[in-house]
């Protein structure tokens, strides 16, 4: 009976929703306060669990509301399972090396698929706007993001980051390279796609970005804009890419689906590369006065009015 009074004594706290499980793995659903992962009645309250170093996660199918970021730090393996995350407030969903001072390096995030729904700013942000750049060494992996009022994925201080298979659709900017402290260094691109964005695909600082099969279709302003104001942008490689349908909300205004407007863009590299449709009255690409060490060759470029 002693025994039996102690267990149940002890009961909560072995319940508890942030307690790490035997094998080290977190599992959302398992943590979460309330729900049933359904639509109707999504997890809640599993966001915390996610913020220690060094967590791996497994995620379950289902349904997770995220109340607020989530900060990621130290080494972070996130396993999706095609779960999907539904923002309901302001800020990102996920931050890598959000908090200035921070560190956060070999961090994978893969299948899963983050929904904005028109109320969060950003799905997932790399390095922070103020702090040194420790978000490094990361793999961002057949991931889908949509709903977010500035950017599917921003990258603001990020080194040595592979994405591959991940579509942005339907955010103020599907892929934003942008920030005010740090460069974003050493960023390759693998089969993504940026689709009914408002851009496309920003990049106002980084060196080093290479862009491999790119899709970028359906935006309403640029698939692609460059603009360096100044910032240090170089060494950018577009290759085997499309575009498509792109700046279409602003027909007969000579604007580009491609375009470089802005200082300091050093070498710049466009190859083997589809633009297709660009939309009556607009043209393919412009790649700016200022261009420097630009190359542009094998490109394939079908009529902007069919």
């Amino acid at each position: 009976m002693r025994k039996l009074l102690i267990l149940i004594l002890l009961l909560p706290f072995l319940l508890a929703s942030d307690a790490k499980p035997a094998d080290g793995i977190i599992h959302p659903d398992q943590v979460a306060k309330s729900g049933d992962g359904s639509a109707a009645n999504p997890y809640k309250g599993w966001e915390s669990a996610l913020e220690a170093d060094g967590a791996v996660v497994q995620f379950r199918p289902g349904h997770y509301f995220a109340t607020r970021t989530v900060n990621l730090h130290g080494p972070v393996d996130i396993d999706g399972k095609m779960a999907i995350i539904h923002k309901v407030s302001a800020g990102a969903a996920f931050a890598i090396n959000g908090v200035p001072g921070s560190q956060t390096s070999e961090f994978v995030i893969r299948d899963i698929r983050i929904d904005g729904g028109d109320q969060g700013d950003v799905g997932i942000t790399v390095g922070n706007g103020s702090g040194p750049v420790y978000s490094a060494n990361g793999l961002l992996e057949n991931i889908g993001v949509h709903g977010f009022k500035k950017a599917g994925i921003w990258l603001q201080a990020a080194q040595i980051v592979t994405m591959m298979r991940v579509e942005a659709y339907s955010n103020g900017t599907g892929f934003l390279f942008a920030g005010s402290a740090g460069a974003n260094t050493t960023v390759n691109s693998y089969g993504c796609r940026a689709f009914q964005n408002g851009i496309g695909v920003e990049i106002d600082m980084g060196h080093g970005l290479n862009f491999n099969g790119l899709t970028s279709e359906s935006n309403r302003f640029e698939g692609v804009k460059i603009v360096s104001q100044g910032r240090s942008v170089r060494q950018v490689h577009f290759n085997g890419c499309w575009l498509e349908q792109n700046n279409k909300a602003r027909p007969n205004s000579k604007a580009s689906q491609f375009s470089v407007d802005g200082e300091a863009v050093e070498g710049l590299v466009l190859e083997d590369t589809t633009f297709a449709i660009a939309g009556s009255g607009n043209q393919h690409f412009s790649l700016g006065r200022s261009t420097m060490d630009k190359r542009v060759q094998n490109l394939h470029l079908q009529s902007p009015d069919h």
